[in-house]
């Protein structure tokens, strides 16, 4: 799938339910298969091991990890391994190796051959794990077969072109959770289905002008006769595929919100309908030259680059970095020192509006507070959580104004 499963949005909780979900199938994916397969932890495979989170109706557990990357520096919070973590990354390593092997038998190369042959050992355990849930798997490689019959010509019509795809997404997505009802079962199988058709219909449709160029297969050039690769004269057949594109959005729609409510749900439909809408407006707007080199990230939202965001970052660490040395220093001096003023001087104004009330005063009493003190450090001199005295909760309370009244409790 490529990516396409990417949901539009950048809130808090859209982050951390994505990031969350890739920790764990980085984690996973490394301890089960191999390093190499961290690699395929992708927005595919995140938004299946979420959907099927959904549809059980659990909620997954969230702790912290270092990352592999840069482990003695990070603790990122990451979803429990849970049966969806390791369902949808044995679909995503399967799936996978399935693509690379279709793209050597396709194109050739000794590159192909080799990426495909490396990812065969994982592949062979991800076909046990999916059997063992009772995938389909010898009917997944039915249906490829059935593609490859397609792209030959053996089949035509459009529908039946994108009936091999249309089941092996059915099949996958499918699956139902643990806990699931069989009427979640049966419109996690139907959104298997449309999702399986908006692919099919959008794949078409970005690799049209590359593959009549290259005079491969393409199910809306031959159906609608395409020969030239000027992308003015594939307005039909970009028509076509716009609308049926559309539909399929529709119909998933209208299954996403049949779903049980969940925690989850804002970033489904944020993948399944905003996302997939937000990818056919933005190829409603290329230009003439932009369509003819399309590709899936030119329908994705720009994103700042790597420079961009590390900079980003380290402003917005410098701007709080003052403020958080006063801090530190403050509390440094008041456990040395906690009379002198230079304590009281280095607290930063609006740290804490109690305290700054209290330095307010100077660090002296008023004399009535003096007098009923006396014996006893004002709390105003020297933060006063720091030396109040169980005998002097009234001179606490009266001499600061409150300040460390919980404090002498």
């Amino acid at each position: 799938m490529k990516g396409y499963l990417t949901p539009l949005g950048a809130e808090p909780a859209l982050r951390l339910a994505f990031r969350s979900a890739q920790c764990s199938l980085c984690h996973h994916l490394g301890a089960e298969y191999g390093s190499a397969y961290r690699l395929l932890a992708g927005p595919d495979m995140v938004f299946l091991a979420l959907l099927r989170e959904r549809a059980g109706g659990g909620v997954a557990r969230l702790t912290k990890r270092a990352c592999v990357v840069a482990p003695l520096v990070t603790s990122l919070p990451v979803r429990e391994t849970t049966a969806d973590i390791r369902y949808a990354a044995a679909a995503g390593v399967y799936m996978a190796v399935e693509k690379l092997r279709d793209n050597y038998e396709d194109d050739g190369g000794w590159w192909r051959w080799l990426a495909w042959r490396a990812l065969v050992p994982g592949q062979e355990r991800a076909r046990a794990a999916l059997a063992a849930e009772g995938v389909g798997v010898a009917a997944i490689t039915g249906w490829m077969a059935a593609q490859a019959q397609v792209e030959r010509g053996v089949v035509s019509g459009l529908e039946a072109a994108a009936g091999p795809t249309r089941a092996i997404a059915a099949e996958v997505f499918g699956r139902a959770p643990t806990g699931a009802s069989p009427e979640t079962a049966a419109t996690l199988a139907r959104i298997g289905h449309h999702l399986g058709g908006y692919l099919f219909w959008l794949d078409n449709l970005l690799d049209l002008p590359h593959d009549v160029r290259a005079g491969g297969y393409n199910a809306l050039g031959r159906e609608f006769g395409v020969r030239s690769s000027d992308p003015e004269t594939h307005h039909a057949a970009r028509e076509h595929a716009l609308a049926a594109a559309s539909a399929e959005v529709d119909a998933l729609a209208e299954l996403v919100d049949s779903l049980p409510p969940h925690a989850l749900a804002p970033y489904i439909r944020r993948t399944l309908v905003s996302g997939f809408r937000d990818k056919l407006r933005r190829y409603r707007k290329l230009d003439a030259a932009a369509l003819a080199e399309a590709d899936l990230p030119a329908l994705l939202p720009p994103r700042m680059s790597i420079t961009t965001r590390m900079s980003s970052a380290l402003g917005a660490a410098s701007s709080r970095l003052p403020a958080r040395v006063r801090v530190a220093a403050a509390f440094l001096v008041a456990w040395v020192a906690p009379r002198s003023a230079l304590a009281a001087g280095w607290w930063p104004e609006g740290a804490d509006p109690a305290l700054d009330a209290a330095a307010d005063t100077g660090g002296a009493a008023s004399s009535s507070s003096t007098e009923l003190c006396s014996g006893c450090d004002p709390c105003a001199s020297n933060f006063g959580w720091l030396s109040c005295e169980p005998d002097c909760d009234a001179c606490c309370g009266t001499a600061c104004d409150g300040a460390c009244d919980a404090a002498c409790d």
